[in-house]
């Protein structure tokens, strides 16, 4: 999409969805859902097409010859023998620790985490975050796989600025599929960026409601004037960043510039913003000095390492590998040795009991029973155990053992080669598998409840519905007979839901009762949202 009117259609399209969807959205996920199984789709489908019906490629072993072909004409610097095919790569080291730092910030610093983060329980939130991480994998993994090694390996005619504008996914679909691939990366770049942007406004909207116009403008606003003000600040985030964008545009800043730029612009509030919830010796002073000074380095050291490196001091310099890295890790740094060294010097010895007071705004639903009851101790350490087990484990696996792994086979072979790509193709069906039928089985009881409703022809939707509940009814008797396994309770509002839906069914209703239950699952939508908040 050509032109300053871009990024209006991708910020448009993301305000739309959240004030006219987001109701529904944020409580059953039907509109996120379709718009994650649309992305999986479109990338299986430039996988086989790459590997196995396109004319130019076609196979794994045409695309391996074609990028060993390549390499001799045009070898990668610093790579083992100029190859592509190899983990051997001082570019690709640097960019594996950039990365790695850049992704504290990302997942950190972003209040779209945090949100979700606090609204889910906490013994089952890290099961969610563990499998969208693994699932998410799935989806860089494939696309680098097929249409990054596809560029190359066709020889496209791609320059620095065009790479650096993005463009290496749309000439190798187009390659590949013709107009047909343009087609597939507008839907999946318009999927991707209206989810994600969808997320921030309503974090964003979070922030300026409960943060800045509650306990700052009206400390007694009621549940009804927050909803609005919410509202009324998704659309003007979502104007900010149209507006942020075509500045971007018109100063000639791209997506690699900005990229490499976010470890250094963020990473100096990671240190304070983990410690903050973490250790109880820190204090607000060094939190907020560690944060600033940290940014503060990060950008000097930035701006020095492109200077002494390139000799200037320009948009093209400082999107290098060197200086993106040089100042992601001083923001890090920095800000780490600070926050430490302060607050021992001044510790604020935060009681978190305090925590337990946090104050919950809900006057919209009539229904007072959405508090669910508050975890175990017991409940928590053991979420904790676990978290700290898997985060060893995959950051051993993922960030020291795979590439490890790599190393012995040099410049891969075509037989590694084969198993690479077939382990991307798994590694995407599994993935694309899960997050496909996975909501769908966990939902089973509201979507037999909502069917039985629309169509009470059908008296084997009520005997499905009644099951389902019988089972959760059963579940959560469990789970209240035990308060150390660890186990997520159910939310009182959907157990309310669940209930009345079954009676409602038993009685035969119709389009009455239906309407009724849509009402009661948009009710429930808004009080949730400020709940989550």
């Amino acid at each position: 999409m050509q032109g300053v009117a871009g990024p209006y259609w991708y910020a448009g399209a993301a305000v739309v969805q959240i004030l006219c969807f987001g109701i529904i959205a944020v409580y059953i996920k039907v509109f996120f859902y379709f718009l994650m199984v649309i992305i999986f789709i479109v990338l299986l489908i430039f996988m086989f097409v790459t590997y196995c019906t396109s004319s130019k490629i076609g196979n794994i072993g045409v695309m391996y010859d074609n990028l060993t072909t390549v390499a001799k004409l045009d070898p990668v610097s610093g790579n083992r023998g100029g190859s592509y095919l190899t983990f051997w790569s001082i570019a690709g080291l640097k960019f594996g620790i950039l990365q790695t730092v850049s992704c504290w910030g990302i997942t950190i610093v972003d209040q779209a985490y945090w949100q979700s983060a606090i609204a889910a329980r906490p013994s089952a939130a890290y099961k969610g975050y563990i499998l969208g991480g693994l699932l998410w994998f799935g989806i860089p993994f494939g696309l680098a796989t097929s249409l990054g090694l596809a560029v190359r390996a066709l020889d496209l005619p791609l320059t620095i600025a065009e790479a650096g504008d993005g463009l290496v996914p749309p000439a190798a679909a187009v390659a590949v599929l013709g107009k047909f691939g343009a087609i597939l990366i507008v839907i999946i770049i318009l999927m991707a960026i209206t989810s994600s942007g969808s997320a921030e406004m309503v974090s964003v909207s979070s922030l300026i409601t409960y943060d800045i116009y509650k306990p700052y403008v009206r400390k007694h606003a009621s549940g009804r004037e927050l909803l609005l003000v919410s509202r009324l600040s998704v659309a003007f985030f979502g104007l900010v960043m149209a507006l942020v964008s075509i500045i971007f545009y018109k100063a000639n800043i791209n997506l690699n510039f900005l990229y490499f730029l976010m470890a250094t612009a963020i990473c100096g509030a990671v240190p304070p913003l983990a410690a903050s919830i973490t250790w109880a010796k820190t204090s607000k002073f060094a939190a907020i000095t560690s944060a600033i000074v940290g940014q503060l380095a990060g950008v000097a050291a930035w701006l020095v390492e492109a200077h002494i490196e390139f000799g200037e001091l320009s948009t093209t310099t400082l999107q290098q590998i060197g200086p993106a890295l040089t100042g992601g890790c001083f923001s890090l740094g920095i800000s780490l040795i600070l926050l430490v060294v302060l607050s021992f010097l001044f510790p604020q010895n935060y009681d978190w009991n305090n925590m337990k007071h946090i104050s919950v705004f809900d006057d919209i639903s009539k229904d007072k029973t959405a508090v669910a009851k508050e975890e175990t101790i017991e409940a928590l350490n053991n979420a904790e155990k676990k978290i700290w087990i898997w985060c060893i484990v995959l950051t051993a696996i993922f960030i020291f053992g795979w590439p490890l792994l790599a190393l012995p086979a040099g410049v891969f072979p075509k037989g590694y080669f084969y198993f690479w790509v077939i382990l991307s193709f798994v590694w995407g069906l599994v993935a694309a598998a899960v997050a496909t039928t996975l909501p769908i089985i966990e939902s089973r009881f509201i979507i037999y409840s909502v069917a039985a409703s629309a169509f009470p022809c059908f008296p084997f939707l009520k005997r499905w519905a009644a099951r389902e509940q019988h089972g959760l009814a059963k579940a959560s008797h469990s789970q209240d007979s035990s308060s150390s396994d660890g186990l997520p309770e159910q939310d009182p509002k959907v157990a309310q839901f669940m209930q009345q839906s079954v009676v409602g069914i038993a009685e035969g209703p119709g389009d009455a009762q239906l309407a009724s239950h849509v009402r009661m699952v948009s009710d429930h939508a808004r009080s949730a949202t400020l709940l989550s908040k």
